[in-house]
């Protein structure tokens, strides 16, 4: 049997939804589509619009794409963390930071694991995903409540335990 007591602060909220980000199918090749199609735009717009080749050109091309590939994460990740964080304000429901206490016994878990929900059965649960400083317990493909690492004082130990109970599903 585990117990978890816990609480989510502000950035807690904004890595979790960066994990789920970073974790997408689709939004890798969104963002991919976007990190090379400015590089590629600039290396290609110049050389269309030249009659003659110039090094110069090539060169301030080829700086701009190299730019904007070393540049690109780092915004890009500011960019959101700012976007979730604006969100997270406006949303303005102090439920997401109230307390959480999870129980898990042989049944499931029980507790107030996402709103509404008090009780999870093993048998609703379709993987559980360790990620940075969190457990993932997915219930689908897009919905899993979510664990801080830092109150699961063993994680292989409890992956295991509810990978047992849980089977061999896959999404």
């Amino acid at each position: 049997m585990y117990n978890f007591k816990f609480n989510f602060d502000k950035q807690d909220y904004i890595n979790i939804n960066q994990l789920l980000m970073k974790n997408s199918k689709s939004f890798k090749t969104a963002v991919t589509l976007l990190k090379f199609s400015v590089p590629v735009f600039a290396a290609v717009m110049p050389l269309l619009y030249q009659k003659d080749f110039n090094i110069l050109t090539v060169l301030i091309s080829v700086t701009i794409a190299i730019a904007w590939l070393m540049w690109f994460p780092r915004f890009f990740k500011n960019s959101t963390s700012k976007k979730l964080s604006r969100k997270i304000d406006e949303i303005n429901d102090q439920s997401l930071y109230q307390e959480r206490n999870i129980k898990v016994d042989d049944t499931g878990f029980h507790g107030n694991i996402s709103r509404g929900i008090d009780y999870l059965g093993f048998d609703k649960v379709t993987k559980i995903k360790e990620d940075d400083g969190y457990v993932f317990v997915y219930t689908s493909k897009i919905h899993a409540f979510v664990i801080p690492k830092s109150v699961v004082k063993n994680i292989e130990g409890f992956t295991n335990y509810v990978n047992s109970r849980i089977g061999t599903k896959q999404l």
